[in-house]
């Protein structure tokens, strides 16, 4: 809703006494029903007296008067004006600019603020990619790092090469069927170590889903109790 401010001491003005001292209360009301319209009309009118007073639902000769014989308004070119009304209708423009001004710079700062979020985020998943991809220094990163697990891990290793004379070339290659394990398993490590029994037992080079009717216990058993047997002596 628009509104314009009005000044609590305006009946104290000398035009507005003269205006009420000729046209009483119904002259005060109507200057404020005046000074509405331009407000709604950007602060200048044309003293078409006849469509204001139609509007006001007053007699024309009554708001000429009122615009003309008490020095309330300015007239130029055939439009009239109030000097308070412009000044404040160009400080209300000023604060309403302002503050869209301010909604606007809050709002860039926000998408600013997004966009860098955004940003730091994909370059943190990126960096963990490539962690995972390529760590440094040899180090390999395994999905779980239990006492058991590893030593299944180490009798993968050992059965590879054992097997197959087959050794990881680089930290990577070891770092991505570690990977794989892992996402065989689905995060679980029990899982993930039934899995590893399953490719030992039944002798393949690699990692598959598992098959719980697939594998032979007493085999996998017997491998163990023999790597053991080689890394104690």
């Amino acid at each position: 809703m628009e509104y314009f401010s009005h000044d609590y001491d305006a009946r104290e003005d000398e035009k507005i006494i003269d205006l009420m001292g000729e046209m009483g209360w119904a002259g005060y009301g109507q200057y404020w029903g005046i000074l509405e319209l331009l407000y709604k009309n950007n602060g200048k009118m044309r003293a078409q007296y006849n469509r204001i007073a139609f509007a006001l639902n007053t007699q024309p000769d009554f708001i000429k008067a009122i615009v003309e014989d008490f020095g309330l308004f300015e007239i130029e070119d055939g439009l009239f004006y109030s000097e308070a009304a412009l000044r404040r209708l160009a400080e209300r423009n000023d604060k309403s600019a302002k503050a869209r001004e301010s909604a606007r710079i809050r709002w860039e700062n926000a998408n600013a603020k997004r966009t860098q979020c955004d940003g730091n985020a994909k370059k943190e998943r990126k960096g963990n990619k490539i962690k995972e991809k390529e760590p440094k220094g040899g180090v390999i990163i395994l999905p779980f790092d239990s006492k058991r697990f590893l030593e299944y891990w180490a009798y993968w290793k050992d059965y590879k090469k054992r097997e197959f004379r087959f050794n990881y070339k680089t930290p990577q290659s070891e770092q991505a069927a570690a990977k794989k394990l892992a996402e065989l398993a689905g995060g679980d490590e029990s899982k993930a170590v039934a899995i590893i029994e399953q490719s030992l037992a039944n002798g393949w080079k690699g990692f598959f889903p598992l098959d719980k009717k697939a594998g032979n216990t007493s085999e996998m058993d017997e491998y163990k109790k023999d790597l053991e047997r080689r890394m104690a002596e």
